[in-house]
């Protein structure tokens, strides 16, 4: 599967002028947007939303260029927020005045996870992902600059036929070795 993080950038910024209110309107008017380009063009499956991002996964309906998808995914989710942010940001917010900017970081790792149901039943319970692809999406987007895409090796040789990408190595945990990923 390939795994895929984003997160708004300039997020916290812009919401600390909005009520909770106004927060979650911005919010609904991003997410219908994403939600499109991630389900219906790209065939991808929304994890989770936490707060401005999401984890998103590729492949679980048996699409072998997963990374192909995720990438042009996260491609296209770019260009949605030039195209739309700007108008998004001026409907939240009260002032024209300095307006903030979004933008996104996205990170993608191809490679293997485990699904399933986390909890007990009774309790609480969430069907999710696990796993070092996981984790490594998650690190790739927080390494990632505002506005960029970052990849792992893996997805990055399945794509490199289009996608211009550089080498670029990024810092894992405290401990652990940086390694490759591509931007």
């Amino acid at each position: 599967l390939s795994v895929m993080f984003y997160d708004l950038v300039g997020y916290t910024k812009l919401t600390k002028h909005l009520t909770p209110t106004e927060t979650f309107e911005l919010l609904n008017h991003i997410y219908p947007i994403f939600d499109k380009i991630v389900l219906e063009e790209f065939g991808g499956t929304i994890d989770k939303k936490m707060g401005d991002g999401a984890l998103v996964l590729f492949g679980l309906d048996g699409n072998e260029d997963h990374p192909d998808s995720a990438i042009r995914a996260a491609i296209r989710l770019q260009q949605a927020l030039r195209e739309h942010g700007a108008a998004i940001v001026k409907k939240a917010y009260k002032s024209q005045d300095n307006l903030p900017e979004l933008s996104l970081r996205v990170g993608i790792s191809s490679g293997e996870v485990m699904l399933g149901i986390l909890g007990e039943r009774g309790g609480h319970t969430d069907y999710t992902t696990i796993g070092s692809s996981t984790n490594e999406a998650q690190r790739l987007q927080s390494g990632a600059k505002p506005g960029r895409i970052v990849v792992n090796k893996r997805a990055y040789l399945k794509t490199k036929e289009w996608l211009q990408a550089k080498p670029i190595v990024i810092t894992g945990k405290p401990g652990e070795a940086p390694y490759q990923a591509y931007e």
